[in-house]
């Protein structure tokens, strides 16, 4: 019995270290690789971006203790700015087309 039991169990031990060796064996990802799919992944969110917004200003406002916080980014001028009020985005907003 004793025999059997001892079979099982090393059939089970080869099955694993055949089963780990096929995974350490897979070739890994090069950092060359993984620089290429995150540039891939970078240009991809750029033209989503772009597509999506074009060079329309991207507005957010928050609450912070309280109060409203605006925040701005101009895509033409590449440009990030911060308001605590909604007069001084809509001024900000205006003066972008003077300059």
């Amino acid at each position: 019995m004793t025999g059997y039991t001892r079979y099982t169990h090393e059939s089970q031990l080869d099955l694993n270290r055949k089963q780990l060796e096929k995974t350490l064996s897979r070739p890994q990802p090069r950092p060359a690789q993984n620089a290429i799919a995150q540039l891939l992944a970078q240009a991809g969110t750029t033209l989503l971006n772009l597509m999506t917004h074009g060079d329309q200003p991207r507005i957010s406002v928050r609450e912070v203790n309280g109060a409203e916080i605006w925040h701005a980014y101009d895509p033409v001028s590449n440009r990030r700015a911060v308001f605590n009020s909604e007069e001084a985005l809509r001024s900000w907003l205006e003066d972008r087309y003077y300059q």
